[in-house]
This record gives C-alpha cells, structure tokens and sequence, in this order.
C-alpha cells in the first residue's frame, strides 16, 4: 500500500485509492515547501488558520447548502442564508451569508451548491451600509 508523510502532523498515511488522494501538495504560496504534503484534517486546519486572517476568501458552498466547506470538505462557516438569482441568458448566481465559528461574518456568491464561493469577510463598515 502506498503511503505519504504529513508534515504537519507528522503521520504516515495511507494514499486512497478512490474518492481522492487523502493528501493536500504544497508549495503553492511558499517555494520551501514544494512537493510537501499534508493529510486532509491538517490541510482543513491550515484553512481554517488562513479564513480567520482573511478579508477575502475562496471556499466551497456544500451541496446541502448548509456550510461554507474547504476543498476536503472540512467545516469553515454555517451559511445563514442564500439566495439564487437568475444572470445572463439562462445563468444563475447564489448569494450567501454565513458565520465562521470564531463569530466572524461573510457573504459572497458562487455559481451554485456544490461550487465555489467567493466571500469576503463583514466588516463595521460594511455592516453599516447593510
């Protein structure tokens, strides 16, 4: 069976055969990082580390529409409301609202459930013109 080192928490894991990897590559945002990996409780942890000192923020809007999630499906934010309005010719766009558990604010649209959000983080002054 084929295994990879999470550098975060240090753990052998099993690579799965289907439904994904199990693991997240790195090296993105950080050069010394290339060709690092992490498993998806770690990569779900460095998400949510990286929306709580975000203004903007790209998740994904669960198909339940209930939770803002993060690629590997970890929890981020509940979504308060949503809404879809119709744009162009036959298009749609849904609009949401959610909270991050630390209390924090967002809304923010995507193509639909199931689909990338785009959010950006409620602030005072945003909150006073809403």
């Amino acid at each position: 069976m084929e295994t990879f080192a999470c550098v975060d928490c240090r753990q052998l894991k099993p690579v799965h055969a289907s439904g994904g990897t199990g693991y997240a590559r790195l090296g993105d945002r950080d050069p010394s990082e290339t060709n690092h990996f992490v498993c998806y409780d770690c990569a779900n942890v460095r998400e949510r580390a990286d929306m709580a000192t975000a203004d903007r923020f790209v998740a994904y809007l669960a198909s339940d529409g209930r939770t803002i999630t993060s690629w590997p499906g970890g929890p981020l934010a509940t979504v308060t409301s949503e809404r879809t309005r119709r744009v162009g010719f036959g298009g749609c766009r849904v609009y949401v609202r959610a909270m991050s558990p630390d209390g924090v604010k967002w809304y923010g649209n995507g193509p639909g459930r199931g689909m990338f959000v785009r959010l950006r983080r409620l602030g005072a002054k945003t909150l006073k013109r809403l």
